[in-house]
């Protein structure tokens, strides 16, 4: 079993839901903030109420992406200014240093996947709606057991 912790972008949705693969159907567009997070059977209860503690106190993120970017036969949308949900990820890791570093190092949304071609076909009608705005009002941990399962809804404080 798998665990990740992953911060929402909904306004994505309609973007994502055109192009994402059956694969991605399990899990909402998002960027990581720990991949692998504890092991499955280390996340209590205890640790579920201490992520929501934590994420009670960060504050809704106002997000824009303005570029796309292949890796490794994925498609990712970039945010122009990544520093505060890398901020986030590392304040995450203080709490629980046992985390790895999250990959990719720059966060990103995974828009889609497959051969070049198809990834070419994206990219230019992606491109034609950035930049894309997106507020960021919540986290999930998820659990893998085969699929991609939400355990716990972790809402963010309300922007400012």
């Amino acid at each position: 079993m798998d665990t990740a912790v992953l911060l929402y972008a909904p306004a994505l949705d309609a973007v994502a839901a055109a192009w994402r693969g059956d694969g991605d159907a399990d899990v909402p567009p998002h960027l990581v903030l720990a991949h692998p997070f504890l092991a499955a059977d280390a996340v209590d209860v205890g640790v579920e109420e201490e992520l929501r503690w934590f994420f009670r106190g960060v504050d809704g993120l106002r997000v824009r992406f303005g570029e796309v970017q292949r890796r490794d036969g994925v498609l990712w949308l970039l945010p122009e200014r990544p520093s505060e949900v890398v901020d986030l990820a590392a304040a995450l890791a203080l709490r629980w240093p046992e985390l790895a570093p999250v990959e990719p190092p720059v966060p990103s949304v995974a828009l889609a996947r497959g051969d070049d071609a198809h990834l070419d076909e994206v990219a230019r009608d992606v491109q034609r709606l950035l930049p894309l705005d997106a507020e960021l009002v919540r986290a999930g941990l998820w659990v893998r057991d085969g699929a991609w399962a939400e355990r716990a809804v972790l809402p963010l404080a309300e922007p400012d």
